[in-house]
């Protein structure tokens, strides 16, 4: 088994196990085991996508971001209120707000929420079967994986890779949990930072 402090290459090749099983445990956490869907199962798992690289560091993701992810809450359904006031554009729309959500830069709290917001987004075609669903939650999947792959991995490297990128999400998780003034400034700056990603994607949409 690889270890998670994985070369450029060998995070390439896994970070999609990653991201897509931290998907599944936010459904396993959210949805429990009787209640699954097996249109969710589906789209996160990918069609003959393996996930046995990663999965460990997928699975510590997800458990350290259901402790605080209640405080993304707004700031994704902002995004997705947004995209679906114009679902005919929606497709161009998910990429605006992918992009939206780094445009001051990369951190760990960054990141959590590009994946909370599509949990919650793919989650919320499905739920509400929205036409097209499926196909819709396998578009934003895909869109997220891409992003991160393209934009992303070379900042997981620069820190350390993931095994250092966990250590940030924890300590962002024990900041926010312990209530320190230095996790409330750190927040606030974040929550200031996603208001405004969110009233600018809001303008840009309703033009």
């Amino acid at each position: 088994m690889q270890s998670p402090n994985m070369t450029q290459t060998e995070t390439q090749d896994t970070e999609e196990s990653i991201i897509r099983t931290f998907m599944l445990e936010q459904e396993r956490r959210h949805q429990g085991r009787e209640r699954r869907s097996s249109v969710l199962d589906n789209v996160f798992r990918g069609q003959g996508q393996a996930l046995s690289e990663g999965s460990e560091i997928g699975s510590r993701l997800a458990e350290y971001v259901s402790q605080i992810d209640a405080i993304f809450v707004d700031e994704t359904d902002g995004y997705i209120r947004a995209i679906e006031e114009r679902p005919q554009n929606r497709t161009e729309n998910i990429q605006r707000i992918i992009s939206g959500v780094f445009r001051q830069g990369i951190t760990a709290g960054h990141v959590m929420s590009l994946l909370i917001f599509g949990y919650r987004y793919i989650n919320y075609v499905v739920t509400r079967n929205v036409t097209g669903a499926e196909e819709i939650s396998a578009r934003i999947m895909r869109a997220i994986i891409d992003y991160i792959k393209k934009f992303v991995t070379s900042w997981i490297n620069s820190i350390g890779g993931w095994n250092m990128f966990l250590e940030q999400v924890k300590l962002f998780v024990n900041q926010h949990l312990s209530g320190t003034q230095q996790r409330q400034l750190m927040y606030g700056a974040a929550a200031v930072g996603a208001v405004a990603i969110v009233a600018t994607c809001l303008y840009y949409f309703r033009k």
